[in-house]
């Protein structure tokens, strides 16, 4: 039927041309995958840092010249603000660019009771059960 599209199924063996899983995104020339990144330190160039031509997590093969060169005034800047922007511009570069259409968010639910305290929003969703603590609102930590 007209506007309808359909993807066909693609059979993966189980270590194609003898190479690691990891490279399969760069061989096969597709044109949409489904793939997804989580941050594993707290730092706003973790989410950008993926798409630097250079690195080995770029699966899409994006390019840009202006981009990665912000990306290394990023990394050579301690000064927070500056890298704010720096990220700000990166991030504006990808929103231009478009090299991936992010279509799933990981949902998150939390059920708490009112008298448990010390959970607080952590972006990695890893949290230390260790400093939790029961109390009524506005008690302070023993």
């Amino acid at each position: 039927p007209r506007g309808r599209w359909s993807l066909p199924a693609v059979h993966w063996p189980a270590s194609p041309r003898g190479r690691p899983w990891r490279g399969v995104r760069f061989w096969y020339g597709f044109q949409i995958a489904r793939t997804s990144w989580c941050a594993d330190f707290p730092d706003p160039e973790n989410f950008v840092n993926v798409f630097d031509s250079q690195g080995e997590n770029n699966y899409s093969n994006y390019k840009n010249e202006e981009f990665d060169a912000t990306l290394r005034a990023l990394r050579s800047t301690g000064d927070n603000a500056e890298r704010n922007k720096l990220t700000a511009k990166a991030e504006g570069l990808l929103n231009t660019d478009v090299p991936l259409i992010p279509f799933y968010f990981y949902p998150r639910a939390y059920m708490k009771k009112e008298w448990v305290r010390g959970l607080l929003p952590e972006i990695n969703d890893r949290h230390n059960f260790k400093y939790l603590w029961f109390g009524p609102p506005g008690a302070k930590k023993p």
